[in-house]
């Protein structure tokens, strides 16, 4: 007798790898590193910051094989490690606020004149001098955040911080990667403990008795409710991680261009009532005036652009005309 083999039911062990997902990401993740590494050597951080990559890498590609992007794990991490607030007036050129006590006076004084008021300010300088007082009370809140507030810079973009910023703010830029890392572990076995690991091995993780997998739970828990709100210190703080993300992502790895299709261009000139070729030579000219690719996104700006010219230059049949009769950008150029 012939023992019959178990029936497994393959579907239920079949994984969608996903290999050119998987292969863009980790070629990412090393573009990321070479690149991070540069700003590392600057501030003399290179050695440190080795040997947390090499820490976390292992954990970071075991993560993209389960469809993390783990790109954005590194950026996250790397950001907030090398990321340093400062207060603004530790950065002046100038030594004038070492004397002991000069900050604070200065502070005094700026803030008694801004508490006075707008109107009031304004009104010193009577009517003819109105825009003159406007700028100087303008200028009393720029040198206010100069004296009080500081200035938070990391790798990838920087911000000013508040009045004042202490142990307190600070902590405000480790819960946003954290709450960054917790999305994007999303639907990972044992997410909090994973991303524990990672902000331990960044030294980003609060010191603290009990196991540090519940606390990052609970953290995440109560900053869940501001993650949305852009005007929160950690929505915004996680916002910026994101597009900041995106921004060098196209930088370094750019996606290649998906032209619009003929049809689509002849089809938007007969709107206009203008040849394709003219309509065409706009389009281009306008991505390159404006920066941005000749792709759908491209069109659909160059579209809104044109709607909102054609309101302001007497309607489409004024406008057709200077469409037609205008210069392009390669003409009218005299020679040297």
């Amino acid at each position: 007798m012939v023992a019959r083999r178990r029936r497994v039911d393959r579907r239920a062990h079949r994984v969608v790898r996903g290999t050119h997902r998987l292969a863009s990401d980790r070629k990412l993740s090393r573009l990321l590193v070479d690149y991070y590494r540069d700003e590392a050597e600057q501030r003399g951080l290179t050695d440190r910051y080795e040997e947390r990559v090499r820490l976390v890498q292992r954990q970071l590609e075991h993560l993209s094989r389960q469809g993390v992007e783990s790109a954005f794990v590194l950026h996250a991490l790397v950001c907030t490690w090398m990321g340093r607030l400062t207060p603004n007036w530790q950065t002046w050129p100038t030594q004038a606020l070492d004397a002991p006590g000069t900050r604070r006076a200065m502070l005094r004084a700026v803030r008694a004149l801004k508490n006075v008021g707008r109107a009031t300010i304004v009104g010193l300088f009577g009517d003819p001098e109105e825009a003159r007082g406007a700028r100087f009370y303008i200028d009393l809140g720029i040198l206010e955040q100069l004296l009080s507030g500081g200035t938070y810079r990391n790798p990838a973009f920087q911000i000013g911080g508040p009045r004042s910023p202490g142990p307190r703010q600070r902590e405000v830029y480790r819960r946003a990667c954290l709450a960054c890392l917790m999305i994007a572990l999303e639907g990972q076995p044992k997410r909090a403990a994973e991303v524990a690991r990672l902000l331990g091995r960044f030294d980003l993780l609060r010191v603290g008795k009990g196991r540090r997998s519940k606390w990052v739970k609970r953290r995440y828990r109560l900053d869940a409710g501001n993650l949305k709100d852009r005007l929160s210190g950690v929505g915004m703080m996680a916002g910026l991680l994101r597009t900041s993300f995106e921004g060098l992502k196209d930088h370094l790895a750019p996606r290649p261009v998906t032209p619009v299709s003929r049809e689509r261009l002849l089809k938007r000139a007969g709107a206009w009532g203008i040849p394709v070729s003219v309509y065409e030579r706009r389009f281009r000219d306008f991505c390159r005036l404006e920066r941005v690719k000749a792709n759908a996104e491209g069109l659909r700006q160059f579209e809104a652009n044109l709607r909102a010219s054609s309101e302001a230059r007497g309607g489409p049949t004024k406008y057709r005309e200077l469409l037609l009769q205008a210069p392009f950008l390669d003409e009218g150029r005299g020679e040297d």
